[in-house]
């Protein structure tokens, strides 16, 4: 049985390590989110995949789940104060980013937009909750790349 390590560092690295974990951290940096909205901002991660590392952090209490009862159901994630401890490890890996020039002369709407605002000195807020929300999200859901989506609101008996 491996001896379990006694430095801290271990035990947060525990609760980010995961594939895109900081990347949702960052994505959450912003304000609340619905699930749909953390999935567009990146390319590659599955819906699958998601779900088990907002789960997890959830369970960890770096993120806060708040469902609403509507038709359809709405869920936005959010960054707890635990969660916020967090983001001077993404600001920090942030400022590397642009010491190192990495995204320099992309073109800005096929960048991260939380980026694109640091940059901007700007604070962009999540979108409003209202009656033009849901246009908000299918406008930006047509950005989103087109990929084939399995079903899960469907029970077969």
């Amino acid at each position: 049985m491996p001896k379990a390590s006694a430095c801290r560092i271990d035990r947060v690295l525990g609760f980010i390590e995961d594939k895109w974990t900081i990347g949702i951290l960052h994505e959450l940096s912003l304000g609340p989110r619905r699930t749909l909205e953390i999935l567009g901002a990146f390319n590659g991660l599955s819906p699958r995949t998601l779900g088990i590392r907002l789960k997890k952090l959830n369970r960890s209490g770096i993120l806060k789940r708040q469902s609403f009862p509507e038709s359809p159901p709405r869920v936005e994630w959010s960054l707890t104060e635990k969660g916020r401890d967090l983001l001077v490890v993404v600001a920090a890996i942030t400022e590397v980013a642009s010491r190192w020039k990495l995204g320099v002369g992309e073109n800005p709407t096929s960048r991260c937009r939380v980026c694109v605002a640091t940059e901007a000195g700007e604070r962009i807020s999540a979108p409003e909750l209202t009656e033009d929300y849901s246009e908000d999200l299918s406008s930006s859901q047509s950005r989103l790349p087109n990929r084939a989506r399995k079903r899960t609101d469907i029970v077969l008996l």
